[in-house]
């Protein structure tokens, strides 16, 4: 089976979370056959305003459409995966050509954690732009894929479609035995993971001002972007590295991660990254939707600075094991690339193909 991914995350920019999902859906495309990735590059300023003007939303424009008809020509294409559902225009080029949008949230929706609650003309645009894409292409692809149980019914409820199957959010394995833990008498840390945006920005924001003062470790803050916030953020028991390029050793030798998260959509990549290096997670109920109950009876979920400050400490106090077995043995069973493989023979099934 040949396929064509289109996708604008692409699978090569790791430095935050929408590619690794977009990651692990390409390789599970590729069991299957041959896989034609187009990723659709971000554009000027200027080209995303006439992107915009011409009902696209950005960054895909005319430059896109042309390469990507000239693809559907020339190659044998069985299959076209759309890796999100902003890019609905896209879907009348593939004539006679099997179509699958797996959505990474409800775009609709994503646009006020993209844009923040504040109302301004930008959002307003975007907002109807992206309404209409994901509406074409919820009404014209042969098969429609979610993350959650909470993305299928939102999709559902808007656009009138049913949507076909549910692949939860998986990431390639990154862990290695080989990464060597520091002795327990280095000073302890609660890890804070992920790239700048509106989300993070609150939710870490609130943690460094109601949750960091209280509790007994130290607060590392790290992610593309956040070295911007080293003077809004650090203080004697907060520090801030921004970007890292090997995340892995900052996973391993944290005490524990923190999600305070008040906002999103989808899945959270880094509460699989946590799972994945064996970390226990303390995080508010939107870091841990869409996952399997087995995450949240395995971990801590908390929605408030008291909640927060005395399940961490606690833990602090406890002495616990720096790698938990049981998160590891739950991302290798439920959020692995090879624990989605299953799943996307489902797909072919529902596609007939």
């Amino acid at each position: 089976m040949n396929t064509l991914f289109i996708s604008t995350n692409g699978i090569k920019d790791t430095s935050y979370g929408g590619p690794k999902g977009s990651i692990r859906n390409y390789l599970c495309l590729k069991d299957f056959g041959t896989v034609i990735d187009y990723t659709i590059s971000k554009k000027s300023n200027i080209r995303s305003l006439l992107s915009l003007l011409q009902g696209f939303y950005p960054p895909l424009d005319y430059s896109d459409i042309k390469k990507i008809k000239k693809i559907l020509k020339t190659k044998k294409i069985d299959l076209v995966f759309f890796d999100g559902s902003v890019n609905g225009n896209l879907v009348s080029l593939c004539k006679n050509i099997k179509t699958v949008v797996f959505y990474h949230n409800c775009e609709k929706d994503f646009i006020s954690v993209r844009f923040g609650n504040k109302r301004n003309i930008k959002k307003f645009i975007y907002k109807i732009i992206v309404t209409h894409n994901e509406k074409k292409i919820t009404q014209k692809a042969n098969c429609r894929i979610v993350f959650s149980e909470r993305d299928k019914k939102r999709i559902e409820s808007l656009y009138n479609k049913t949507v076909d199957l549910i692949i939860p959010l998986g990431m390639e394995d990154k862990y290695s035995t080989n990464v060597v833990q520091t002795e327990d008498t280095v000073e302890k840390y609660c890890l804070l993971f992920g790239a700048v945006c509106e989300a993070n920005i609150e939710g870490y924001s609130w943690f460094v001002k109601k949750v960091s003062p209280f509790i007994k470790c130290n607060t590392i803050i790290a992610g593309r972007g956040f070295e911007k916030f080293k003077d809004d953020f650090e203080s004697q028991n907060v520090k801030v590295f921004g970007f890292v390029d090997d995340f892995s050793k900052l996973y391993s030798n944290a005490a524990i991660v923190g999600i305070p998260l008040f906002s999103g959509g989808g899945m959270k990549v880094k509460t699989v990254e946590a799972l994945m290096f064996g970390k226990k997670i303390i995080g508010t109920d939107e870091a841990f939707s869409g996952f399997n109950q087995d995450v949240v009876n395995n971990n801590m979920c908390c929605n408030t600075a008291t909640d927060f400050v005395d399940a961490i400490n606690t833990f602090i106090d406890s002495n616990s094991n720096k790698f938990d077995k049981r998160n590891r043995e739950l991302f290798e069973k439920y959020y692995s690339v090879e624990s989605s493989k299953q799943l996307f023979l489902e797909m072919k099934k529902i596609l007939g193909v």
